[in-house]
C-alpha cells in the first residue's frame, strides 16, 4: 500500500510484486558476518507485499483522468487509469488498450483496435463505448480544460465493435502520443460533464483498467489508498501496430505487449521524489 501525509500527502499502494529488503547489520565477529551473508542472500530475494508510502507537498484534486489539474491527481491517476496507447521506453507511443494501430495512406485517420481481454476493476468489461464516451467528454463543448484544444476538429468514430477511427484535419506524426489519455468507464458516469469530476467515481470510488484503483480517501484528502487489483488483465505476447514510415517503423514489426510491474527505484531525475508513483508505473 502507499500513502501520503502533510507536510504533504500520503499514497498507499498495496504491493504484490517485488519489494526492496533492508541492508544487512555491519557486524565485528564470525558470528555477525555470517549472519550479514545470510541477510544479503535474502535481500537478493523478492518477496510479495509490502506498503510504499510516498510524501509531496499538498492533496490530490480529482482522480480522473480528464479532470486531473496538478501532478499529485495526474500522479495518482496513471496508476489507477490507462490510455490506449502508452510511452514506451524509447519514448515511442505503444499499445496499451489499444490491439492494434492503423494509419491511412493519407496519414489522416488513425483506425485503433480495442483489446477485447480487458475488464475494469469492478469486473464490467472495457468496451468500444467507453472509448466513444472518453472522447466524447473531451469534445464537449462545456468541456473547457486546456486538453480540450486537442480534439477540436478531430473525428471520432465507432468503426465496428472493437475499432474507433480518428479523422484529422491534417497530417500529425504526434498523435499517437495523445492517445495516452486515460480512458474513463462510462457505465459509472452519468448526467453532465460538469456532474462528472464531482462524481464519487472520480474520487473515493475511482477505478480503471490499471493496475490498481482507489480504496479510501481520508476526510482531510490526506491519505490516499490504493488498493492492487487480484488479477492483472494485461500478459506480455504480441501485438501489431501498422504505421507508416515516417513513424519510424515498418508495417506489421510485432511489438510486445506491457508487463505491469510495480517497480521500485529512487525516482531520482524525474520528480525528486522518495519512490514515486512513477515508480509503479507499468512498464514494459
Amino acid at each position: 500500500m502507499r500513502r501520503l501525509r502533510p507536510a504533504g500527502l500520503a499514497l498507499v499502494a498495496a504491493l504484490l510484486a517485488t519489494s526492496c529488503q533492508p541492508f544487512p547489520a555491519r557486524g565485528t565477529g564470525p558470528t555477525a558476518a555470517s549472519s550479514a551473508s545470510s541477510a544479503a542472500r535474502a535481500a537478493r530475494s523478492p518477496v510479495a507485499g509490502g506498503t510504499f508510502t510516498e510524501a509531496v507537498a499538498g492533496i490530490a484534486g480529482y482522480l480522473n483522468p480528464l479532470f486531473a489539474d496538478e501532478d499529485n491527481a495526474r500522479d495518482i491517476d496513471s496508476l489507477v487509469y490507462q490510455g490506449l496507447t502508452q510511452a514506451g521506453t524509447d519514448q515511442q507511443p505503444k499499445p496499451l488498450l489499444a490491439r492494434e494501430i492503423q494509419l491511412s495512406a493519407d496519414h489522416l485517420t488513425y483506425s485503433v483496435r480495442l483489446r477485447g481481454d480487458v475488464k475494469w476493476a469492478d469486473g464490467q468489461p472495457f468496451t468500444v463505448q467507453d472509448v466513444l464516451f472518453t472522447f466524447g467528454v473531451l469534445q464537449d463543448p462545456n468541456y473547457t480544460l486546456p486538453e480540450a484544444a486537442v480534439w477540436k476538429g478531430v473525428q471520432v468514430k465507432k468503426a465496428a465493435d472493437d475499432q474507433v477511427d480518428f479523422t484529422l484535419k491534417a497530417p500529425s506524426a504526434a498523435f499517437p502520443g495523445s492517445l495516452r489519455v486515460g480512458i474513463i468507464p462510462k457505465h459509472l458516469f452519468q448526467g453532465e460533464v460538469a456532474a462528472i469530476p464531482v462524481n464519487p467515481a472520480s474520487g473515493p470510488k475511482a477505478l480503471g483498467t490499471g493496475p490498481y484503483m482507489v480504496d479510501s480517501i481520508s476526510s482531510d484528502r490526506a491519505v490516499i489508498t490504493l488498493r492492487r487489483k487480484q488479477r492483472l488483465e494485461f500478459l506480455p505476447g504480441p501485438s501489431l501496430v501498422k504505421s507508416p514510415p515516417c513513424h519510424g517503423r515498418k508495417a506489421g514489426v510485432p511489438v510486445p505487449l506491457p508487463r505491469i510491474v510495480p517497480r521500485a527505484r529512487s525516482g531520482i531525475g524525474e520528480r525528486h521524489q522518495v519512490g514515486g508513483a512513477y515508480a509503479l508505473q507499468p512498464v514494459l
